[in-house]
């Protein structure tokens, strides 16, 4: 039995086990579907991670055993323990819940023979309302590792739940053939967005959709959170933490942006590109604070210490649907929050500081509206920034102190005429002049 066991469920909590002499069977958990067991030594029964003997052989050994042998409405709870596989989700497994009994006590280990190709939880196309909740996913960084470049969840139902789940390596090298690439994406097209050729898949009657909430992700190599291709996704209090331990990103600046052999020496915390659409609030996203972030330029060198860090806190690339950023809390980012070719999004309550060149920043935009944000101490750059191909946005409410530059706007050289709209921003320094109001 594995050391982690404990009792966990109080009797009356699940309906009476019923078994077969031939190993585990789902328990019928009422009109709303079954309950399936999972231990890693097999002997848990329902009630009960602690049990022994052969009169509790009513469990799987596997998740995907269990997976594999559900039905859509179904209830698979994994006990304590360490699995060491990936897992495939497919049609017609429906509002299938996986959950661990425990919070991060159900260890989902990426084989080390597993190809980077395959991510470590894959909900496929049609495989709609899945909830996954409470596991930990651990990536090797030691022995003949390969990297996952599919990353640790990939989303491409609708409708699913990614909830209370940790995300890690097991160690500090999380570079190039060790760790994994990306945390959680949700995407209608997986193999588009992992530069194989191919179309949306033809089982997808819907583009993916997700609600990712209450996650910690940490040591991946280029993205924390990412929907993308025409998906909508809720990405609300995940805690996005990027940091890598590598000297070799500070070389030289042929190689800073991706390093020698591939190597990610920056990353995104959380990013929506190509259409995707939704909402991002109450996130905590920060790089690693222990790097050396002030370190100065040599001719022909990448900045020393800027390397290994967020390029940006959360980025928003190119599309035309909406997406609102609320109560977010973003540091220690080259960019704390980045808009690109993205019209009519709300930025509103976020709390932006300690980032290298920008606070909230943005580039050939829109009609956004960027309200109430409160932006602080921007080493090289502005807290407040429109490009001067941004146009018809609105800078209302704002807070933005101790930056290099408080308040930017680069769309003319007089604060009259300028093409956005800057009304009661706080702001002791602007370009022009006049954007903002001096503190009192």
């Amino acid at each position: 039995m594995s050391r982690f066991k404990s009792r966990v469920f109080s009797a009356g909590s699940i309906a009476v086990l019923a078994l077969a002499a031939a190993g585990a069977m789902p328990v019928q958990a009422g009109s709303s579907g079954s309950t399936l067991m999972v231990d890693d030594d097999g002997q848990a029964k329902v009630g009960n991670c602690a049990a022994s003997g052969p009169a509790s052989n009513a469990a799987y050994s596997t998740i995907q055993s269990a997976v594999v042998a559900s039905h859509h409405d179904d209830t698979i709870l994994v006990c304590p323990g360490d699995y060491t596989e990936a897992l495939v989700i497919r049609n017609p497994k429906d509002n299938l819940s996986l959950r661990s009994v425990k919070p991060f006590q159900a260890h989902i280990w990426r084989p080390i023979s597993l190809d980077g190709d395959i991510p470590l939880v894959h909900i496929k196309p049609g495989a709609d309302g899945v909830s996954f909740v409470h596991f930990s996913l651990i990536f090797p960084t030691t022995d003949d590792c390969d990297v996952a470049t599919a990353g640790a969840i990939l989303i491409e139902g609708t409708n699913a739940s990614i909830r209370g789940n940790r995300i890690r390596s097991d160690g500090p090298d999380q570079f190039y053939t060790c760790g994994y690439r990306d945390g959680i994406v949700v995407t209608a097209n997986h193999n588009n967005q992992f530069s194989t050729a191919g179309a949306r898949p033809a089982d997808s009657s819907a583009p993916a959709s997700a609600l990712i909430g209450w996650n910690i992700v940490r040591d991946f190599q280029e993205i924390g959170i990412l929907a993308s291709v025409d998906t909508q996704a809720r990405v609300t209090r995940n805690s996005v933490h990027f940091g890598h331990q590598n000297s070799t990103c500070n070389t030289t600046a042929a190689t800073a942006a991706t390093g020698p052999a591939g190597i990610y020496c920056f990353g995104f915390g959380i990013e929506f590109d190509n259409d995707a659409r939704g909402t991002i609030d109450g996130n905590v996203v920060v790089s690693d604070p222990d790097f050396n972030f002030t370190a100065t330029q040599s001719a022909g060198a990448a900045p020393s210490g800027f390397a290994n860090f967020l390029l940006s806190g959360i980025d928003v690339g190119p599309g035309d649907q909406h997406i609102e950023i609320l109560g977010n809390r973003v540091a220690m980012a080259i960019y704390g929050i980045s808009l690109f070719a993205r019209d009519g999004a709300l930025v509103n309550d976020n709390y932006v500081s300690l980032n290298a060149f920008g606070g909230i920043d943005l580039q050939s935009t829109i009609g956004t509206q960027v309200r109430r944000n409160q932006v602080y101490n921007t080493f090289d750059g502005a807290g407040l920034f429109a490009s001067n191909s941004s146009s018809g946005n609105l800078f209302k409410n704002n807070r933005s102190l101790d930056n290099s530059t408080d308040c930017e706007d680069q769309t003319s050289g007089s604060a009259a005429t300028v093409a956005n709209d800057w009304v009661n921003n706080v702001g002791n320094t602007s370009v022009p002049s006049g954007l903002c109001t001096p503190e009192l």
